[in-house]
């Protein structure tokens, strides 16, 4: 029997979803890395901005992701999509997560 395949946008849009959370808990080890080796002060705000950037566009291929997993249950006539909410729902949680952190830890250290 052939398997069926998903569709094409469907693949690089969680493929490029899955490689923005690696890259955001990558970038979150450095800077728990950088805090624990003394990285200078710029490199460890490269990494908040940085993972700040990453956070905003994980969050919008998730938005994106859960429009086409919307898309895809109702033209196709099946709930096989929608078992990708969860993915859509755990990247979303922890991009914002980065992005509240990075925010909040930018703000704190500017000593205002």
């Amino acid at each position: 029997m052939k398997k069926k395949q998903k569709p094409l946008l469907f693949r690089i849009v969680f493929r490029m979803i899955l490689f923005l959370l690696l890259f955001l808990l990558v970038l979150f080890l450095f800077y728990v890395n950088g805090n624990v080796k003394l990285f200078q002060d710029v490199t460890q705000l490269m990494i908040l901005y940085l993972i700040s950037i990453i956070s905003i566009f994980l969050l919008v291929f998730s938005i994106f992701a859960l429009v086409l997993i919307i898309v895809y249950a109702i033209s196709q006539k099946t709930l096989w999509y929608l078992v990708y909410l969860i993915n859509i729902i755990f990247s979303s949680t922890l991009a914002l997560a980065g992005l509240f952190f990075s925010r909040a830890v930018d703000f704190l250290a500017s000593g205002l």
